[in-house]
């Protein structure tokens, strides 16, 4: 059953329930697409380091063309994966690593509760 208010479904069988949060789900999903392109990858490889690089610097060194950039940059905007910090005319991106992770660990999680809870349990 879906509850409409806050994007939640109760999953029954038996007499147990497992409830999901489409929310979070949805949040997950919008990062693993994000971070499921070859560069967009190359592009994680660049800002792993921890340090912020302007998308300037970005385009050169991967040889891209800028609107290139800035779009796959929206991507990871809007999936919250890097944070941003104007200077001037230049936009620095850096790496949000704990929403990265967080995000995907309670997907994970909340999936392999659902798969283990509904074959195994019930």
């Amino acid at each position: 059953m879906r509850n409409k208010n806050n994007e939640t479904v109760t999953l029954k069988k038996g007499g147990k329930e497992v409830q999901l949060d489409y929310a979070d789900h949805r949040k997950a999903v919008l990062v693993l697409r994000a971070v499921n392109h070859k560069l967009r990858q190359r592009i994680i490889d660049l800002l792993e380091d921890g340090e912020t690089m302007a998308v300037t610097d970005i385009y050169i060194k991967l040889r891209l063309e800028q609107s290139v950039a800035s779009q796959h940059f929206a991507i990871f905007r809007r999936a919250g994966v890097v944070a941003t910090d104007r200077q001037g005319k230049f936009i620095y991106y850096s790496l949000v690593f704990c929403y990265l992770l967080i995000s995907l660990e309670a997907f994970y999680l909340k999936v392999w509760y659902s798969f283990y809870y509904s074959f195994y349990i019930l």
